[in-house]
Order: C-alpha cells, then structure tokens, then sequence
C-alpha cells in the first residue's frame, strides 16, 4: 500500500465501510477503497507521477498495483492486467493488511474491460471484485455497525450490486482494408456556420443495427443510444433486465439513469463494432454517442473541422495518457497542448464544441480576463470556466473548437495524438 494508506487496519476499513447503505437490515455493503497519490496520478493520467512513485515503493503489492495503474495511463492494458493479477495474488497473502489493495487491482481488471469496450466482461469482473476480501469486510462491518446489515449482506464496489448479468460474448471489432471520409455534419438542429463547417460537439452519421442515425463522435464518453434511436430500433427498457445505471453525461452538463443493451452492431465508414454492450436511455432528448470505448479500436483516423479520414498517417511522435477512474467508468484522453504559451496537460474532448474549459483550477498563464480570452496551440478563443463535477482528468479540457488552427491526428495502437497545423499535412 502507499504511504498515505498505512494506516490502523480498523480506521481505514471503517471509513470504506462508511460509504455503505445506511439503513438498518440493509443487504449490501458498499466498500470503497480510500484513495492514494497514485490513484489521484491515475486519475489526470499522470505518467511522471506514476513513475516517481514506482521508484518509492518498497512493497511489492503497492509496486504491481502502481505498475498496473501506469499501463493502464499508457492505454497498455494488457501490461495493467498482468501487473493487476501479480498484485491481486501477493496481496491475497495477507488479506487483512491488504484488502484495499486487493480491492483496486480487482477494480482494475474490471475497469481495463470497460475501456476496452467489453462491457460484459465488465460486469462479470465488477460483482466478482471482492471476492477475496468479502468475509473479512462483513465481519468488520457487523461488529463496527451491528444491526445494520443482514447477516450475509453482499460487499460490493460502488454501484456492482445494481449491475445486470450479461451473457453476450465478446465483441468484434473489425476495420475494412477501404480507405473512407465521413463528412462532419451539425449537432442536432444547430446548423452551419458562414464559413461552412458544422456547429456542436464533432457528429458523423453511423448504423447502429442497421438504422442510421447522427452520433457525436467523443473521445471524452462511453458510447451510448439516445432515447429516440433507441425508440426506433425497438428497446424496451421497461423490462429492466439491463440494470439501472447512473452516468455523468458532461456533454449535456447532467447526470442521466442509463441501462446495458447488447447490439447487433455499430458501424460508421470502414469501422464496425458487433456484438456491442452499450449505454442506452430512454431521455429523448439525448444524443447518440461513439465513445471512447470504440474509437481506441479504430486504425490511426484524422480529424479535421469538416470531416474524419478514417485512415491517416503521420510522421508525428507526441503520445496521450489516459485519465480515469480504477473501475474505468470515467475515461479522458489527456495529452499536452500549449495554452497561453506553456504546455499543459488538457482533456481532449472532441464533445466538447468549444475551443476549451478551464474548471477551477490556479491559473497557468496569464489570461485576458476581461474578455476571457485564450491561445490554444497558437488559435485564440474564448475559454468557458466552471466546476468540473469530478475529480477525474486533468483541469483544462479542449474541445472540437481546436480544429479551427489544426487537424487532430490518432493512433492508439501507437499512443501517438497529433495537433496538425493545416500546413504541415502529409
């Protein structure tokens, strides 16, 4: 464990256990591990951080769980998962002094499948998690709680009880050898602008199970179906067998009740997902979204402000971290863009339709806070402030607004992410 958890064993499990349901005779204990340096260096996808705290572990659970945590930042994650499984079965040699850190390599495992896009696998890894450690977190919450829970209540992550069972396999993603462009088009009924590129957060057109539809194509979500394609392809989410989940949309600024459907497909250009467990909610007034989870698997693509190659080339070498939650439910692409002339680590966040959000954090360059105005990667804007509801990515988030100065370039399979100035394309 790191330093900031070595702790009374009581102290520390009695505030996990305090997140628990707090009704008396309550069937689940929700046990949420206490959360460290690398946790919050996991969190902004801080790569350094991760790296300064693997050379200052002395115990080789924390120095696996960490080493685990830096692949997973290095969007590596099978390396997370073989450093998340090494973790998991030293620390199961002592459960008592290390269930938080059996609790998080677990998390892990469970949360590499999520960003992976194999939600069902997600599922399975999530109400399994705490195994190991579950006799020994009931017996330490009836005897610091008595009465409060049933005899054989289940301990849980935060938010595994309420999951659904999926039986759907995993899903295929496949890339066609053909060579396509799909033209951006305008975010729901915002048109486009004098110069003739489309308003909003970035939208493509893609098939979800043969239906075509707008999706917003963002690098900073998990993808989802909106209640009107979701009428349309015949959902029923009345029946309540896809669990019932609560997702921060930050697109639309609010928190949405959301559940696990399994589709046939999702295809857009030469790309295609089958067999895709996805978010969907019956809120009508949703948009549909192409995620995270699916654009990783994408060949390299380039964006531009008018439309996305869906295979590119670069001779470009400047790399991405991933930000995110251990059980992967929140994920940002973070990568280094200049603002006001030093470089900062920013989400890139293609939902995202302005040039860039600054949420409460110290200022890093001097602003023209009359105006509130910014340069970004040398385009000058306006920056929008505000909280940003989570502790999760970094305190700077650029939008598709950037693509104004420059055409944004990926390869996961490489980690390389590319800001373009027009001239420079190859």
């Amino acid at each position: 464990m790191s330093k900031s958890l070595k702790v009374l064993i009581f102290g520390e499990l009695a505030a996990c256990l305090l997140g628990a349901n707090a009704f008396a005779q309550e069937p689940v204990i929700t046990l949420t591990p206490p959360e460290g340096a690398a946790d919050r260096a996991l969190a902004e996808g801080d790569v350094r951080a991760l790296d300064a705290l693997m050379e200052e572990a002395v115990d080789s659970v924390e120095r696996e769980l960490v080493a685990a945590y830096k692949a997973r930042a290095e969007a590596r994650l099978g390396a997370s998962d073989v450093h998340a499984l090494r973790c998991s079965e030293l620390a199961r040699a002592d459960i008592v002094k290390n269930y938080a850190s059996e609790a998080k390599c677990r998390a892990l495992l469970a949360g590499n499948k999520l960003i992976a896009g194999d939600m069902a696998s997600w599922v399975t890894l999530m109400r399994n998690a705490l195994v190991a450690v579950e006799d020994h977190a009931r017996e330490e919450a009836h005897r610091i709680y008595p009465g409060k829970f049933t005899r054989n209540a289940q301990v849980a992550l935060p938010g595994a009880a309420m999951l659904p069972r999926i039986d759907s396999g995993r899903p295929e993603f496949r890339n066609q050898g053909t060579s396509e462009v799909l033209k951006r088009v305008p975010y729901l009924d915002q048109g486009i602008s004098p110069e003739g590129v489309p308003k909003g957060p970035y939208s493509i057109q893609a098939k979800a199970n043969g239906e075509l539809a707008d999706f917003v194509f963002d690098t900073g979500a998990h993808t989802l179906i909106g209640g009107e394609l979701a009428r349309r392809l015949n959902i029923d989410l009345d029946s309540g067998w896809g669990g019932n989940l609560k997702f921060n949309m930050y697109l639309e600024g609010r928190q949405v009740r959301t559940q696990l459907v399994t589709l046939e497909s999702i295809q857009f250009g030469s790309f295609e997902a089958k067999n895709i467990t996805v978010l969907v909610s019956e809120d009508p007034s949703l948009p549909n979204i192409i995620g995270f989870n699916l654009i990783q698997h994408m060949k390299p693509f380039r964006l531009t402000e008018t439309q996305l190659e869906m295979t590119a080339s670069s001779s470009c070498d400047s790399t991405f971290s991933i930000g995110s939650d251990t059980t992967g439910g929140r994920v940002f692409l973070v990568a280094s863009v200049d603002i006001n002339g030093v470089e900062t680590p920013a989400d890139i966040d293609t939902g995202n339709p302005g040039l860039m959000m600054e949420f409460n954090a110290p200022v890093v360059a001097p602003w023209d806070v009359e105006s509130q105005q910014v340069t970004v990667n040398g385009l000058r804007g306006t920056v929008a402030r505000g909280d940003k509801g989570s502790e999760y990515g970094t305190s700077h988030n650029v939008g598709a607004g950037i693509l104004a100065g420059s055409d944004l370039y990926m390869d996961f399979a490489a980690r390389r992410l590319c800001f373009e100035p027009r001239s420079d394309r190859r």
